[in-house]
C-alpha cells in the first residue's frame, strides 16, 4: 500500500519559477510539422505502445559543451566594447589583455565541460499499456519509474547566461513518485522541448501531445520524421552550419528575404557567431560519449532498442 508520509520529498527551490500545467487536455488541434515535432516538442520517436522523447540531460549536456564557445565569443565581444569605449592607442599590455580575454573565456568553458564530462541521461519513455513513465539517471544509472496518473507537469523555469545575453528555458518537467525506490522518492524527470525563451509554450505543446498519444495512441498525431543514420564526427560538427546554410539561401530566395535582406543578413551571422558556432564545438566533443541504455525488459516492453552503449 502506497504511503505519501514515507516519501523524500523534492527541494521547493527546485520549481522556483515553474508554472503547473493542468491534466486536463487541450482542444486546439497540434501542428502537424514533423519538424516541429522533432525540434520544437523534442519527440524522438513512436510506436503503438512507446513514445520517446529527448530528455533535459541530453540539451544540459549540450549548453556546457557549448559554454566554450559561448565565453571564447564573448571575451572577443568584450574586446571590441573596451576598444569602442576607449580609443587607443594601446600598450602591449593592453594588447595582450584583449587577446587572452577569449582564450581566458574558453579555458573556463572547458572548465565547466570537464567537470560535467559523460554527464548524460537515457532518453523518456511513455508506455500506453503500462501507463510509466521510464528514465535512467546519468550518475547512478538507475532505472526510475513513475505513474502516469500522478503526475504533475510542469513548465520548468531555467535561466541561461550566453554571448548573446540573458535567456532562459523552459523545459517539461514531469514530477512524480518512484515506488521502486527504498525508501520512495520523488523525481523530476525533464524532457528535452526546446523551451528557449517561449515562455512554457513548447512544454504545454508536448505534454498535450503526450496526452493525446496516452488516450488515442497513434492515431491522429503528426509523428516525428525517421531518426537520421548515424553521421561521424565531422558531420556532426558541420550539421549546424549545413542547417544555417540551407536557412540562409532559403530564405534569401523569398521576395521577403530579397526585401529585407540588409536587416536580416547581420541577424543571420550574429546567429551564426553566437550560436551555431559554440553549439558545433559542444557537438564535436559530446560525440565520444556514450548514450546510456535501457535494460533490456523496458527495450522489450517498449518496442524500442537502445541506440547507445552503456557508459
Amino acid at each position: 500500500m502506497k504511503s505519501y508520509e514515507k516519501v523524500r520529498k523534492l527541494p521547493a527551490g527546485l520549481f522556483l519559477g515553474a508554472e503547473p500545467l493542468p491534466r486536463a487536455r487541450s482542444n486546439e488541434p497540434v501542428l502537424a510539422d514533423p519538424l516541429h515535432i522533432r525540434d520544437e516538442l523534442g519527440v524522438r520517436r513512436m510506436n503503438e505502445d512507446c513514445l520517446e522523447l529527448g530528455s533535459g540531460g541530453h540539451l544540459v549536456k549540450n549548453i556546457y559543451g557549448s559554454a566554450i564557445g559561448i565565453l571564447f565569443v564573448a571575451g572577443i565581444g568584450c574586446g571590441l566594447v573596451y576598444m569602442v569605449l576607449i580609443p587607443g592607442p594601446y600598450s602591449a599590455m593592453d594588447w595582450l589583455v584583449i587577446s587572452l580575454t577569449p582564450l581566458f573565456g574558453a579555458a573556463v568553458g572547458a572548465l565547466m565541460y570537464a567537470g560535467t564530462r559523460g554527464i548524460r541521461g537515457s532518453y523518456v519513455r511513455v508506455n500506453r499499456k503500462t501507463r510509466k513513465i521510464y528514465y535512467v539517471f546519468p550518475r547512478n544509472q538507475q532505472l526510475v519509474t513513475l505513474d502516469w496518473d500522478e503526475l504533475q507537469p510542469m513548465a520548468g523555469y531555467v535561466p541561461i547566461v550566453g554571448a548573446g545575453g540573458f535567456t532562459s528555458r523552459h523545459p517539461l518537467c514531469l514530477v512524480g513518485v518512484d515506488w521502486t525506490q527504498s525508501p520512495p522518492g520523488e523525481v523530476s524527470v525533464s524532457c528535452g522541448n526546446l523551451g528557449w525563451r517561449d515562455q512554457g509554450e513548447s512544454a504545454r505543446g508536448l505534454w498535450d501531445y503526450m496526452q493525446r498519444f496516452m488516450e488515442d495512441g497513434m492515431r491522429g498525431l503528426p509523428a516525428p520524421p525517421p531518426l537520421p543514420p548515424p553521421m561521424s564526427r565531422k558531420q556532426t560538427f558541420l550539421y549546424g552550419y549545413r542547417q544555417w546554410a540551407t536557412k540562409f539561401r532559403d530564405d534569401l530566395a523569398t521576395p521577403k528575404g530579397k526585401r529585407w535582406a540588409l536587416l536580416w543578413a547581420p541577424a543571420k551571422v550574429l546567429w551564426l557567431i553566437t550560436m551555431v558556432f559554440p553549439d558545433s564545438i559542444g557537438d564535436y566533443l559530446d560525440y565520444t560519449i556514450p548514450e546510456i541504455r535501457f535494460p533490456k525488459e523496458i527495450d522489450q516492453l517498449c518496442g524500442f532498442e537502445s541506440s547507445g552503449r552503456t557508459e
